[in-house]
C-alpha cells in the first residue's frame, strides 16, 4: 500500500468556457472590438489592413511589427492615495484638452487602479445611463450658487467698542 500523498489535481476550468486564441487571432479580435466601439460613438473606424506580427524575439512572445491604426494608451502609475490624486489631476488635464475621450487601451496598478477603476466604471455608466442624474446634479449646483448671497460689508459687525472711562 502506497502511503505517499497525491499530488494535488490543478482544476481546470470546464471544457466550454475555456477560449484558445492564437496571438494573431487575439489581436484581430481587439481591432475588431475597436473598431465596434467607434461605430458605436458614431465615428468612422475606416477600412484597415490586419496587422503584422513579427516572429517571437528572445523572450519567444509574439508581437506586432506594423498596424495601420494609430491606437493611444495611457498608463497610471501605482502610489498608494498620493499617485490615485495624480492621476486624477492628469484626466482632469486630459479631459479639459478633450484627450481623454481618444484612450483606446487602459492600464494600472497600485493606486493608478483607484481612479483607473473609477474613471471605467464612469464611462460604462455613462453608456448605459442617461445624463438627467449629471444634469440634476449641475441644476442644483447652479441654483445653490445663484442662492447662495455673499457676504456683504454691512453684515460684517465691527468689534465692539473699548469701553470708555470717564474723563
Amino acid at each position: 500500500m502506497n502511503t505517499e500523498p497525491r499530488p494535488a489535481a490543478i482544476p481546470q476550468p470546464p471544457e466550454d468556457t475555456r477560449s484558445s486564441f492564437s496571438f494573431k487571432e487575439l489581436i484581430e479580435k481587439e481591432h475588431q472590438r475597436l473598431d465596434d466601439a467607434i461605430a458605436a460613438s458614431g465615428a468612422d473606424a475606416g477600412q484597415h489592413e490586419s496587422p503584422e506580427i513579427a516572429s517571437p524575439g528572445r523572450a519567444d512572445e509574439p508581437w506586432i511589427s506594423f498596424t495601420d491604426r494609430d491606437l493611444f494608451g495611457l498608463a497610471l502609475s501605482g502610489g498608494g492615495i498620493r499617485s490615485a490624486t495624480f492621476n486624477l489631476g492628469l484626466l482632469q488635464a486630459l479631459e479639459r484638452k478633450q484627450l481623454l475621450k481618444s484612450v483606446d487601451y487602459l492600464s494600472t496598478v497600485s493606486g493608478g487602479g483607484y481612479i483607473g477603476g473609477f474613471w471605467t466604471a464612469w464611462q460604462q455608466r455613462a453608456a448605459t445611463q442617461s445624463d438627467e442624474h449629471l444634469d440634476t446634479f449641475l441644476k442644483a449646483q447652479a441654483t445653490k450658487r445663484l442662492s447662495a448671497q455673499p457676504l456683504a460689508a454691512t453684515q460684517i459687525s465691527a468689534p465692539p467698542a473699548p469701553p470708555t472711562s470717564p474723563p
